[in-house]
């Protein structure tokens, strides 16, 4: 899993620098394939995996995302479900 570690401290550098850059916090959550959501783990962001696409659901779970989206719209719902608790 060391491969990880790159793209791990480039997602949470790009949403620490975002986050500056916005002056305002950011939720950040990484949507995408399997290994975008063990690099979002590992920097501690939430993750979902994107099963549009060449989504393969096995895969995804077996990355340990916070929920997998099933299409696009579904990308609406997680603030609703997961930010504004």
């Amino acid at each position: 899993m060391g491969f990880l570690l790159p793209k791990a401290k480039s997602i949470s550098g790009i949403a620490d620098e975002q986050d500056f850059v916005c002056q305002v916090p950011l939720i950040k959550v990484v949507i995408g394939q399997p290994t975008d959501i063990l690099a979002a783990n590992a920097a501690g962001i939430m993750s979902f995996g994107a099963l549009w696409g060449e989504g393969n659901k096995d895969k995804l779970v077996g990355a340990f995302p916070t929920d997998i989206l099933h299409n696009p719209e579904d990308i609406l719902a997680i603030n609703r479900l997961y930010i504004t608790r």
